[in-house]
């Protein structure tokens, strides 16, 4: 929460209203946070995620717009776009990736998301029965260098790095993976 206090703050200097896109946003939980963090500001929320999810956003957070298709999501820009915990798990990550720049105004920060450092990306399937989660669903370990690749002609600029105290082992995986966050700022033109 530290670092999307940071990021939330940043997004928001000198302005009274900020536009947020929560990509793979759950609830919109995130939405709770910022107007505890900086009650005064008026915020746009818009939350895109899977129709079960946004069914009981709507219930518990009318004051979001809860979304489930992308493209409603992304037909116009923010002033800030939040990716977290989410951008590993879409098969086509580099394009998405490359939407969410689209529809970033000013800043894009993707948070806990899977990384390593050295290697190459590579696919793993999660199963998450220890959380009571009777499932298993594809993700990937998103390389740094591919990452940054990938932002290359986007108009977005790194501007910091975030580690978060999270990894994770995977059995026979060419590299162990960490947990990083990335904010993105659109660079003047």
């Amino acid at each position: 929460m530290m670092s999307f206090g940071y990021v939330l703050a940043k997004a928001a200097r000198y302005k009274q209203k900020l536009s947020i896109l929560d990509w793979g946003g759950s609830l919109g939980h995130f939405y709770l946070y910022s107007r505890a963090l900086l009650p005064d500001l008026d915020i746009d929320y818009t939350c895109f995620d899977v129709s079960l999810l946004n069914e009981a956003g709507r219930r518990v957070l009318p004051q979001v717009s809860h979304l489930n298709d992308p493209a409603a999501a992304l037909s116009r820009q923010y002033d800030l776009v939040i990716s977290s915990s989410a951008l590993h798990y879409f098969k086509e990550w580099e394009s998405c990736a490359r939407q969410l720049a689209a529809a970033t105004l000013d800043s894009l920060y993707l948070a806990r998301l899977q990384t390593v450092r050295n290697g190459r990306t590579y696919a793993v399937i999660q199963r998450p029965y220890h959380s009571g989660y009777d499932t298993e669903y594809p993700s990937w370990f998103i390389s740094r260098r591919d990452l940054l690749a990938c932002f290359e002609g986007t108009g977005l600029e790194l501007e910091r790095e975030f580690v978060y105290a999270e990894d994770w082992v995977v059995r026979g995986a060419p590299e162990r993976g960490h947990c990083h966050g990335f904010l993105y700022r659109r660079q003047p033109s």
